[in-house]
């Protein structure tokens, strides 16, 4: 039978009509291009559910190899790398650093045990040792997709090289396949998946993509469970917020005071990262996925993060990068001298990066591109547009004035409306603008205090008349939610450059909701705008909300 495939390409040049939404960018039509197979010298990165076997041994011959250099026993508390620090920076651990790590000290002449937690090794180095700065994952700010994407540039060479020739013996025995063409698989979780919980690559105990805590083990989600990552999974939701514009799909600049991560990050990936991954209801550990100072330790990691790279492939056809905000922004990460930098990338002699963000818009350029079959395919504008008219119509529901809001019409629901706990409820008023001039860029954000322990917890926006005060009821949450989403904190022991913790921000934006209620005729009244915070205990200091445009 034969199969539709779809090589994903970055595609710039003159974009198409504006999009029926108000206040966002102009956008193509289509959601996936489409181009012929085959590409020559692409490298392609595919569904891991759709990898012959072949091609799934290949890359699970690459990471053993990757993890025989590290010494890496995931289910050991510590690892030894032989052949000491820094000299071997070519296998796993030291690639889950880049992602995990900010500063980790080092003996470079001898082996050398390391809590896999790297963070709980701040401090100053011991007698001779050295400091070396792995990483900066950056999150909850605009690089967040270029940085992953920077990340993953190096790490998909590197496991290319790992045994181009299939002449390798790893650790179990195996020699080959050839890694000369392996890309890094994606799994798409807005579908359910192969496996229990996961892709079923990731649930064989047999496999080098396994990891033992229990965490891990795979767990059938209970119904209650699900609920709480039915948006981030929802490929309605997904689609629409392609249709953003930048600031909004992806992020405000770190140099802004009020930088927060967009809608994706925090609707999506977060929620995830902060949820999926964690035992909800079981009474074992946590997995290393639920945590930025042990995400990458898991291959899961990579996996799940290149499907949010074809993602963000998918919203740079739909808009150009233009747009993009910080494109002469460096990312930090100190890479294998062994791997060639990306195309455009000198590099120089001061902090360690992989180069700017503008030297990974064109994938085409970095040597990859990826197979999405139709399966996988977001839906369209059109499909969008479709669930957000009325009956028989083509005008589009206006935010307030229907039982369902625009979000809840496409599927969205709230979180905290199944049995979380819901640590603050904040309101502030709200005085609709007399002109969608006025809605332009009115945002919520909500604010921790300064010196919070940085935890996950997650949050529910409404805009509801302040005649009618807000009911913690199904009706009033359908017809009044605004947007959900998640913050995924760093833990106890902080993660530098997560940008979490005292003082950060979870914003929202509000125009399109308040635009809608200018075209209907509530200019100029009151509504105000509540959020739920919910997943952690009660406490009044929880945060503080306000609303004003950026």
């Amino acid at each position: 039978m034969l199969r539709r495939v779809l090589l994903l390409t970055v595609a710039l040049g003159a974009m198409l009509a504006g999009t029926s939404l108000p206040a966002r960018a102009a956008a193509n039509e289509a959601t996936f291009p489409t181009a012929a197979a085959g590409v020559p010298g692409l490298v392609l990165r595919k569904n891991i559910d759709d990898l012959t076997p072949d091609e799934l041994r290949a890359y699970e011959h690459a990471i053993q190899i990757l993890k025989d250099r590290s010494g890496f026993r995931p289910d050991q508390s510590t690892v030894v790398a032989p052949g000491g620090f820094p000299t071997n920076d070519e296998g796993y651990l030291w690639q889950a650093w880049i992602h995990n790590c900010n500063v980790i000290n080092l003996n470079p002449t001898q082996p050398q045990a390391h809590n896999l937690q790297c963070d709980s090794l701040f401090g100053a180095p011991a007698a001779g040792e050295i400091t070396r700065h792995p990483g900066m994952c950056e999150h909850h700010k605009d690089i967040f997709l270029p940085w992953h994407r920077a990340e993953f540039y190096s790490y998909e060479k590197l496991i290319q090289g790992t045994d181009p020739d299939g002449t390798v013996k790893d650790s179990r025995g195996q020699v080959g396949p050839s890694t000369r063409t392996v890309g890094v698989p994606y799994w798409n979780w807005t579908r359910d998946p192969s496996g229990v919980r996961y892709p079923k690559a990731f649930e064989n105990r047999d496999s080098p993509l396994y990891v033992p805590p229990a965490g891990r083990d795979p767990k059938k989600l209970t119904a209650d469970e699900a609920k709480l990552f039915e948006n981030a999974r929802n490929p309605l939701l997904l689609a629409r917020e392609m249709l953003f514009n930048w600031r909004s799909f992806g992020g405000s600049p770190a140099t802004d005071p009020r930088s927060a991560g967009g809608t994706f990050e925090r609707g999506h990936h977060d929620t995830m990262h902060a949820y999926y991954f964690s035992n909800l209801s079981a009474q074992e550990d946590d997995t290393y996925m639920q945590t930025p100072s042990t995400a990458a330790l898991d291959p899961l990691f990579f996996s799940f993060h290149a499907y949010i790279d074809l993602l963000y492939e998918n919203w740079l056809y739909m808009h150009g990068s233009s747009g993009v905000t910080s494109p002469r922004q460096f990312l930090r990460g100190d890479q294998p001298k062994s791997v060639p930098p990306a195309p455009g990338v000198v590099r120089g002699t001061g902090l360690p990066s992989m180069g700017r963000v503008e030297n990974y818009f064109d994938v085409r350029t970095l040597g990859y591109a990826f197979e999405v079959q139709q399966k996988d395919r977001l839906p369209t504008r059109a499909d969008v547009l479709a669930r957000l008219r009325n009956a028989g119509t083509n005008d589009l529901v206006a935010f307030g004035a229907g039982k369902l809001s625009p979000y809840a019409l496409l599927g969205g629901h709230a979180g905290h409306g199944e049995g979380q706990p819901v640590a603050a409820m904040l309101s502030v008023p709200l005085t609709v603008p007399r002109t969608v001039a006025g809605a332009q860029a009115l945002t919520a954000r909500f604010i921790r205090p300064d010196q919070a322990a940085d935890v996950s917890f997650g949050i529910d926006l409404y805009l509801h008349p302040a005649a009618a005060p807000f009911k913690d009821e199904a009706e009033q949450r359908d017809r009044y939610i605004v947007d959900t989403g998640a913050h995924w904190g760093a833990g106890s022991g902080g993660h530098a450059g997560h940008g979490g913790g005292g003082g950060s921000l979870t914003a929202f934006s509000l125009e399109e909701a308040v635009a809608d209620l200018i075209h209907t005729g509530h200019a100029g009244e009151r509504w105000t705008v509540t959020a739920v915070i919910y997943n952690q205990k009660p406490d009044k200091d929880f945060g503080r909300l306000e609303v004003s445009s950026r």
